[in-house]
């Protein structure tokens, strides 16, 4: 109780003083906030304006499922109900709050298992969990559900790693993957499965292939796969009935671009900079970042330099699977290189080019380092030096938190008076084709529909509105597709398919229709 309590007020002070230095500011919209607020927006609002759930969302391109949106964080109670009682998005704190201290706990719990419970390092790693690099980097992309998943990794870990398996286990294994599957992290999800796969494949390998052994392991696959089914039905349904058949996986990208050399895997853990570091020219032409800084960063810091000590603790069964882990984790991260097994089996699995930004693992292989750690810290670290282990934490709690400030923005005023004078010039059933920075969270607060609203999934057959190498907007698309208004900024004209200046506030142009002129 003493350290859940401890892990309480870290995570409290933690995201307390995020949220006290960025008074005044808003969460960016230049993110992949602007993507998911309006998703979960419109269900709060719809729920506490209108008094009912809504099954369907007609302002997402041709309309989505609520429930069966893969991406979505809708059907996670966790996420939900914050966001019902305090708002979008000021609900979203509470959220970010609650599972920064479920990612402690459940890191706390895996470490006590291979720890025992007399030491203190079992809380020492759930805090260098809790405040890790890779939990504030999503925040500040606005990946929320990744945020959503981030704290169940190290308790999937504690279940695939626990001496001898029972049918049990599978059970919560499988519950556990459909609690990923509802906060709508699908990476999250296949990085579980890959991890399962090499632990499955290494306990063959070791010698129990027996008919027994066989057929046990077989009962363990399908109790998880109803565990799963029995969690996330309520999503899963729907996906298959109203998702599957109509949408389409946003596929103009390259699945393994943003690899980076398994060499060089080690950068993101300790390097403490973001966008000076991973966004600049010469670090994208040397190393290989692609994306943007949050991408890849996973900042650790200090207690990294206990990983030199792995040889002493090499014998133990658990540092054993679990450095398998992490090899396969950095393979997936280099998965665009062909000495890396996933390069291969991409090309027999397509489902695997589904999923871009390789770099993405490092949310999950955040609890495989953390845990390589700890083990080691234990066999080096006395407790008269435990203070040296506090010291290294609060730096990593400093670093990540100023990172985790990058996440706000002074309020985006200029793009909501856009959307509420276009709606309050126009209050009938529009729809709109935005260019401009920052709009869709406006747009689906007025009811109004976004034909091209940026998502990783689309209606089938729906135009795409930038070219094949999606480099540069396609006119030709916006002239077919004919939508109310476009919104854009003032340096992009429309006025050639057939469109007319209609009002403009700050950088922004509202384009319409000449007929309506």
């Amino acid at each position: 109780m003493r350290d859940i309590t401890i892990i309480l007020l870290a995570s409290t002070l933690y995201i307390g003083s995020v949220f006290f230095v960025t008074q005044g500011k808003t969460f960016r919209l230049d993110s992949d906030y602007d993507s998911n607020f309006p998703i979960i927006s419109y269900v709060v609002d719809t729920v506490r304006n209108e008094k009912r759930f809504p099954f369907w969302n007609p302002y997402v391109t041709t309309g989505i499922s609520v429930l069966g949106d893969p991406l979505s964080g809708v059907t996670y109670l966790p996420y939900l109900l914050p966001m019902l009682a305090f708002g979008v998005p000021d609900g979203w704190w509470v959220v970010v709050g609650l599972h920064a201290f479920l990612a402690g706990v459940f890191m706390w719990m895996w470490l006590r298992k291979l720890l025992g419970r007399r030491l203190s390092l079992p809380l020492w790693g759930g805090l260098i969990y809790m405040g890790a690099g890779a939990l504030s980097a999503r925040v500040a992309a606005g990946h929320i559900e990744k945020v959503l998943s981030y704290p169940w990794h190290p308790l999937f870990l504690m279940f695939i790693l626990k001496k001898g398996q029972t049918l049990g286990t599978a059970a919560l294994m499988g519950a556990v993957m459909g609690v990923v599957f509802l906060t709508g992290d699908v990476y999250g999800l296949l990085f579980m499965a890959i991890f399962y796969g090499a632990i499955g494949v290494t306990r063959a390998i070791e010698g129990e292939i027996r008919r027994v052994r066989w057929i046990q392991w077989i009962r363990e696959i399908m109790l998880m796969m109803s565990a799963f089914l029995l969690v996330g039905g309520v999503k899963l349904v729907p996906f298959i009935f109203h998702v599957w058949p109509v949408m389409s996986r946003y596929s103009t990208f390259d699945a393994a671009r943003g690899s980076i050399h398994a060499f060089l895997t080690w950068m993101p853990l300790i390097v403490p900079w973001g966008v000076s570091f991973y966004d600049r020219p010469v670090s994208q032409q040397l190393f290989g970042f692609w994306y943007n800084w949050y991408e890849y960063y996973a900042f650790i810091g200090l207690p990294i330099v206990f990983l030199f000590w792995l040889p002493k603790v090499i014998k133990r069964r658990e540092t054993q699977l679990l450095l398998l882990l992490f090899f396969v984790g950095i393979l997936y991260i280099a998965r665009g290189y062909p000495y890396s097994v996933f390069y291969w089996l991409e090309k027999s699995v397509p489902v695997l080019s589904w999923f871009r930004a390789p770099q993405r693992m490092y949310g999950a292989l955040t609890s495989v380092v953390v845990a390589l750690i700890v083990l080691c810290a234990k066999r080096v670290v006395h407790p008269q030096q435990y203070v040296f282990l506090w010291a290294m934490l609060l730096i990593t709690f400093v670093v990540n938190a100023y990172q985790m400030t990058h996440a706000f923005e002074i309020p985006r005023r200029d793009e909501e008076s856009v959307v509420r004078e276009m709606r309050r010039r126009d209050a009938g059933e529009i729809t709109v084709a935005t260019f401009a920075c920052c709009t869709q969270t406006f747009l689906v607060r007025e009811r109004i529909r976004v034909i091209n609203y940026y998502y990783g999934w689309l209606p089938k057959g729906a135009p795409r509105f930038t070219t094949a190498d999606g480099s540069e907007f396609s006119l030709e698309t916006i002239r077919m597709a004919r939508p109310t208004y476009i919104i854009a900024p003032k340096d992009m004209s429309v006025g050639e398919i057939g469109y007319d200046e209609w009002f403009e506030e700050g950088e922004i142009v509202v384009w319409r229709e000449s007929i309506l002129t």
